[in-house]
């Protein structure tokens, strides 16, 4: 159906853009469950012995920078302030929640060296998130100011 008045057209170009304005945010929310469900499935997933060595240290550097993406993207892409701060929060006790089970699985045992590195990505996490969120208020200042 085509605008019958310019009324009508700019109100089409509004409805577009909130369209894609939610679609981006969503984005951003079944992002970050992809990635705890990844995260969930692979941590509780059975393997063999676990092995020290440059295994182990890489492992504690993925557990860092996953919990600096997990904690990121809700601090500093969730649309509605009060679910991001609720699903940044759940964050080291979903880890802990993790490690603990990981106690009842073949292949895999509670490591307090995991927990550390969890919360340490969670931390640096809330850091980078608060600066993305200030970059993203200044943004939108200038935008309105011009």
């Amino acid at each position: 159906m085509l605008p019958k008045t310019p009324q009508d057209s700019y109100n089409n170009e509004i409805h577009t853009m909130k369209i894609r304005e939610y679609i981006t945010k969503n984005i951003w929310v079944v992002s970050w469950l992809a990635c705890l469900f990844i995260f969930s499935v692979s941590a509780l997933m059975p393997t063999d012995s676990p092995t020290p060595g440059k295994e182990w240290q890489l492992d504690k550097i993925i557990h860092f920078l996953f919990f600096i993406v997990l904690t990121v993207i809700p601090f500093a892409f969730f649309p509605i302030r009060k679910w991001a701060f609720f699903c940044t929060g759940i964050i080291p006790i979903w880890g802990f929640t993790l490690e603990y089970m990981q106690k009842n699985i073949s292949g895999r045992e509670f490591s307090p060296e995991d927990m550390i590195a969890n919360n340490a990505g969670f931390l640096f996490g809330i850091i980078c998130g608060i600066v993305l969120r200030m970059i993203q208020r200044l943004n939108r200042q200038k935008g309105t100011e011009s």
